[in-house]
This record gives C-alpha cells, sequence and structure tokens, in this order.
C-alpha cells in the first residue's frame, strides 16, 4: 500500500474527508509527485488541523497544532551541526525542543515519514521523540529558526573600522552588501512570522536596536553594531525607491515582495535624528494576502452585529469608523466591505494605501504627489454609477463635503474620521464647515473603536475578582443592576448587546463571586500572557434626538450622554463586555479607554 492510500484510509477512517474531495486529492497527489496527499488537501482548502491530527493518532504520535517560539528551539544545537534547513523543509521535519536527559523532540509535518526521522537521528547524534504537527507549523519553525541562525552569524563579527561612520564608501560595491541583503531579508521574514505590524530600527548608545510591534507593544528583539547602520539605511532606501544620498530629510517609501505564498506590503518612513546619531526607520507591514475578516470576527457583541448589517445594508448615507491610529478602522471597513460585496453591487474604493486586494470592487490608491487626494478620488466615482463609496479618511472640508453630497444622491459611504469617540466625530464635521442640516440627513451613524489583546488560551488562569476592581472598570453592583432592568431601546434588546456577559453581571448583582481570567505567560505567547488583539466598541446611532442636538449645536459631551441614555454602550462598556466573557483584563480595557464611570 503506498503512502497516500495508508494517508486515504486513515483519512476515511477518521470521517475528516469526504470520498469525492478525496477521490480528487488523491488523482492530484499522483500527479504532483513532490508532495503528500495531505498536502494537495490542504492546496484544495481543507483545514489541515484535523488531518494532521487523525495522522497522529493513528500513528499513535501526541499531535501539537503549534511549536514553542523561536527563543525556546535548540538553536544552540542547530548552530553546532550547521543543520540543512533546505532537507527539513523537503521532509517536513524540524527538531524543536531539547528535553531532559538530552532527547531531542522532533515535529514531524508528514508522520509517515519514519525514514528522515532516522536520519535526523544519525544527524543530531541524540535520540530524537517525534510529534506530529501540521505542514504548516512545521515550515513556520524552521523559517524561523533559520532567520535566527542567519541574523546571529551575519553581524556579530563585523569591525569598528569596517564601515566609516559617514559611510562615504560606495555601499552598492561593498563586500559587506550581501551579508547586509540577508540581514536585512531576515528582518522581514522574522517580522512577518512573529505577526508583528511594525518594525523600528534606532541608533542607540553603541548599537542598532530592532524593535518589532506585536499585538499593540513594542519588544527589542534583535541588535546590531552601531556602525553598520549606515548600510542597513542604505539597504532599506535602495528596496524602497528612496534617495540613499539624502540623510538631511524625512523620506517615505514602499516596499512589496512575496513571501512563500504571502504577498506583502511594507511602508517605509526614516527620519534623520541626533547630532549626526544617523537615521531612524519605522516600517510598517501589510500583509495583503492575510484572509479577510468578516463582522462577526471582530468581536462585536450580537445585538450590535445585528445593528451594524442593517447599517451596512442601506440604501444611502454615511456610516463612519472612528479611533486613534493602528486601532482597527480600516480593518473593520474592510470587513463591511466583505459582507455586502457582491456582483450586484458596484463598491469603489479611495484608499492610502491599499491594504487589501478584494476582488470585486474598483480600488484606487491615492496620489496627491500628482493631484490625486481623496477629495478627487470621490469626484471621479459619483461620475463611475458606484453603490458604496469606501473613502479612506475624511481629513477635511472638501472631501466631507463631497461625502455628503454623495450620500445624499443615493449612495453608501464608509469612511474613517480622527476623533475620540463616537460623538466628537459629529462636531469635528461641524467644524470643518458641513452644514448642521446636511449632516443630520446624511448620517447614519458612527463607530468608535480600541483595540485590547486577547489572553493566551493556552495559559490564562482563573481568578475572582475584588469589588474594588470590578468597581475601576463600571462593574459595580449598582450601576449593573439600572443596566440591567433597562428597557428595550434603539440599540439593543438586552445588556451588553445580548451576550453572556449579561448572566455574569446578574451574579455580581445578586452578590455571588464571579470567575474572571488573567494572562499567566508560556512559550507560545512569549511569556506575555497574550496572544491577538480584538476590537472593543462604542456604536451610536444617529437618531432623531441626536438629529435634534446636532440642529442645536450641541457639543459632543452632551451628545454623547444623549446617546448613553437611549442605551448607546461606550467602549469602556463594551470593554468590560469583553472582561466578563474571559477575553481579556481589566487592566487592558482601563488603558485603552478614557475614565467613563
Amino acid at each position: 500500500m503506498s503512502t497516500a492510500q495508508y494517508m486515504a484510509d486513515v483519512f476515511r477512517r477518521y470521517g475528516v474527508v469526504d470520498e469525492d474531495r478525496l477521490a480528487a486529492a488523491l488523482a492530484a497527489a499522483e500527479r504532483d509527485r513532490g508532495g503528500t496527499l495531505l498536502d494537495a488537501l490542504v492546496r484544495e482548502g481543507m483545514d489541515e488541523a484535523p488531518l494532521s491530527s487523525a495522522l497522529a493518532d493513528a500513528m499513535g504520535l501526541e499531535f501539537w497544532e503549534e511549536l514553542p517560539k523561536t527563543e525556546h528551539l535548540p538553536m544552540q544545537l542547530l548552530r553546532e551541526i550547521a543543520f540543512d534547513f533546505s532537507y527539513a523543509r523537503q521532509r517536513q521535519l524540524m527538531p524543536f525542543r531539547e528535553l531532559d536527559g538530552g532527547t531531542i523532540q522532533v515535529a514531524l509535518g508528514n508522520p509517515l515519514d519514519t525514514v528522515a526521522l532516522d536520519d535526523l537521528r544519525m544527524v543530531l547524534g541524540r535520540e530524537v521523540e517525534a510529534v506530529a504537527t501540521t505542514p504548516t507549523a512545521v515550515l513556520d519553525a524552521i523559517n524561523r529558526a533559520q532567520a535566527e541562525v542567519n541574523r546571529t552569524a551575519e553581524l556579530e563579527h563585523k569591525g569598528a573600522s569596517e564601515v566609516a561612520d559617514d559611510a562615504r564608501a560606495d555601499l552598492l560595491e561593498s563586500d559587506e552588501d550581501a551579508q547586509i541583503i540577508r540581514w536585512v531579508n531576515s528582518l522581514f521574514v522574522e517580522a512577518v512570522k512573529e505577526r508583528a505590524s511594525d518594525i523600528h530600527i534606532q541608533p542607540g548608545q553603541g548599537k542598532v536596536v530592532v524593535r518589532y510591534r506585536i499585538d499593540g507593544k513594542l519588544y527589542p528583539m534583535r541588535e546590531a553594531p552601531k556602525n553598520v547602520l549606515p548600510s542597513i539605511v542604505a539597504r532599506i532606501k535602495i528596496m524602497s525607491g528612496l534617495n540613499i544620498a539624502e540623510k538631511r530629510l524625512p523620506q517615505d517609501g514602499r516596499i512589496g515582495f512575496k513571501l512563500g505564498q504571502k504577498d506583502v506590503d511594507i511602508r517605509v518612513s526614516t527620519i534623520p535624528v541626533g547630532q549626526g546619531a544617523g537615521e531612524r526607520i519605522v516600517m510598517r507591514i501589510l500583509n495583503k494576502s492575510s484572509v479577510m475578516l468578516e463582522l462577526t470576527d471582530l468581536g462585536f457583541a450580537p445585538d450590535r452585529l445585528e445593528l451594524m448589517h442593517d447599517l451596512i445594508n442601506r440604501p444611502e448615507g454615511i456610516v463612519l469608523v472612528t479611533g486613534p491610529t493602528g486601532s482597527g478602522k480600516t480593518t473593520t471597513l474592510y470587513a463591511c466591505l466583505n459582507k455586502i460585496n457582491s456582483p450586484e453591487i458596484n463598491i469603489l474604493t479611495a484608499e492610502d494605501p491599499i491594504e487589501y486586494d478584494i476582488a470585486g470592487p474598483g480600488q484606487m490608491q491615492v496620489n496627491p504627489k500628482i493631484g490625486l487626494t481623496f477629495a478627487s478620488c470621490l469626484r471621479a466615482f459619483l461620475r463611475q454609477d458606484p453603490d458604496v463609496i469606501m473613502v479612506g479618511e475624511i481629513r477635511d472640508k472638501e472631501t466631507a463635503e463631497i461625502a455628503v453630497h454623495a450620500s445624499l444622491t443615493g449612495h453608501l459611504v464608509l469612511s474613517t474620521i480622527h476623533t475620540n469617540d463616537a460623538a466628537g466625530a459629529v462636531t469635528r464635521l461641524v467644524h470643518m464647515g458641513i452644514e448642521n442640516f446636511n449632516l443630520t440627513s446624511s448620517l447614519l451613524a458612527i463607530l468608535a473603536q480600541r483595540l485590547v489583546r486577547v489572553l493566551c488560551p493556552h495559559c490564562k488562569e482563573a481568578y475572582t475578582p475584588r469589588d474594588v476592581d470590578l468597581a475601576r472598570l463600571g462593574l459595580d453592583r449598582t450601576r449593573l443592576a439600572q443596566r440591567l432592568a433597562r428597557p428595550e431601546t434603539h440599540y439593543s434588546r438586552s445588556a451588553f448587546g445580548g451576550s453572556p456577559a449579561a448572566q455574569v453581571a446578574a451574579a455580581i448583582v445578586n452578590g455571588y463571586p464571579v470567575t474572571l481570567y488573567r494572562g499567566k505567560g508560556c512559550v507560545l505567547c512569549q511569556n506575555t500572557g497574550f496572544q491577538g488583539r480584538t476590537g472593543i466598541y462604542e456604536l451610536l446611532l444617529v437618531t432623531d434626538m441626536i438629529r435634534s442636538l446636532v440642529i442645536k449645536n450641541s457639543d459632543s459631551p452632551t451628545i454623547r450622554r444623549a446617546a448613553v441614555e437611549e442605551g448607546m454602550d461606550t467602549l469602556r462598556d463594551d470593554g468590560a463586555r469583553k472582561v466578563l466573557e474571559g477575553f481579556t483584563t481589566i487592566e487592558e480595557v482601563l488603558a485603552a479607554t478614557q475614565d467613563e464611570v
């Protein structure tokens, strides 16, 4: 029996693949002799975790869906034996942990490949213990380990005299160019694998410091000798099409490349710093091939999700998303477009930059250098017979006026605006010069949002909070009792948007102890206690009450209070819901929201 046939028998026995799909994948695996039946099924869009788990169980192996982070891999051993990463990729195996006694645990993407395991046992000169995982997890660990080996080997031996501080040598012809290229490339690979959103490169005291922003927090990740900073900056400038001779002025550029099957765009910003200290670089990573999120994945309460679905299916009007930079506004807009995208609807977007490629909508890249602004894009869109228009940001009166005009002439307009809360967006538009009566006729709703870190599911631990801790979040018994007794409003049928948090809140009101969660830290979350982020939201509906306040030129605190009286949950209220449901911590919500209680 061939390996593919054995795998097919396992998948049938465990009921993880239907027969038609299995037959098609078997035929594809026979045509592609470089892969397994498992690879063929994954290429057809199947989730690899259940398939790999079935193989592991059939072979009597432990199954790991995720492998430890880079710093917990046996890096010293891999360096000593000059580990062959190409062979590891070909055979889908990776040493990932050294046990007491010297045994090496090895992850197998193909648990049936016992020959490769025997070869590795000879190379390592150690006893090995196999565990099964997914091919993706193995390749991810291989890439992270290789990037770590490359980066530590490249620059640590460089002497202080190799690159002069003024970098007068021709960097394009320098002997060190290949080393710098590999070092910078490994930087990008590592950042993408670690889910970083930004890379910071800056001169420090006698060294170059590199930090990654992961889940909203900056972490120092690597260092290099100070004297190689000009070479690193020059390499990144060359990649992003910037002027390597200009060191006195800020510059902005862009890098695009493929990483495996992923299309990655990187926005580059350089600025001069200090007294001749060099230049500082910040790079924003845009993973254009990331899976488009659905609104259901963003963390809305059930009732608020229904409201969002209703708003984005309106034939006309404006829906705004507000929040600071990096709060996930663009992701929310993309999720809205993803929900309503269909061949029957003409969707046009003006973006800066285009972060995701969407099949269907016409996406236009703003370019102010040639006069292609948000306002000029909007004017052009109105001659393209659109149903839905998405504008990256309303920054000025001209863009706001055209957006209002578009909404009043039968178009749904989605956009973002920078304000601290939902009510602030109303007064911001008035201050831009939008007439009150036009605003009340066009504006449907404003969604304010923030991002909070999500507790790591592998290491979060339960605890019983004190009353004072709950009160800090507005979860005191008196206020909760009022919320639970609130009648049906424009916003929801129940407290906390119809979520399970209402049951926990009722227990607090009745004086019962409740269970919350906090992060402990483990190897899978880099000992932070968190893994990923989710949104907290404040959805303000423009009701008759809000319209009357806008006509009267009321300030944002007045509008906010009226919305709360009508049933709006504030950012902190929605954050409290996430805490009661065990997704995040009190400290995360307090750090992300203003004092509203």
